[in-house]
């Protein structure tokens, strides 16, 4: 999975960023764990690309992609990079930034 800065409206190389806006509620009920991804990454203004294995759901057994992963939480007075952390975490996923420039 593959995460990006935005690209409009964000801080130039080198500045700093402006703290994440806290958000009073954030609920997930029974979300795909790809569209929770989507939407936390939206909501804090980021780029996001999955790899195909977090939208297929995690092998069985034989091999084969199991039932999609689902998301259920509600966290308070949190942003959504914060929470956003927290499933890839609870997921064992992990953050990568893309190597390659916005910019050409």
């Amino acid at each position: 999975m593959i995460l990006r800065s935005p690209e409009a409206g964000g801080a130039p190389p080198g500045a700093a960023a402006p703290p994440p806006e806290v958000v009073p509620i954030i609920s997930l009920d029974n979300a795909l764990l790809s569209e929770a991804i989507r939407r936390l990454a939206d909501q804090a203004k980021l780029k996001v690309n999955l790899d195909a294995k977090v939208i297929a759901g995690r092998p069985g057994a034989d091999g084969k992609p199991g039932a999609p992963i689902r998301v259920t939480g509600r966290w308070t007075n949190v942003s959504a990079l914060s929470v956003l952390m927290t499933v890839l975490c609870t997921n064992n996923l992990r953050w990568a930034v893309d190597a390659k420039p916005a910019c050409r």
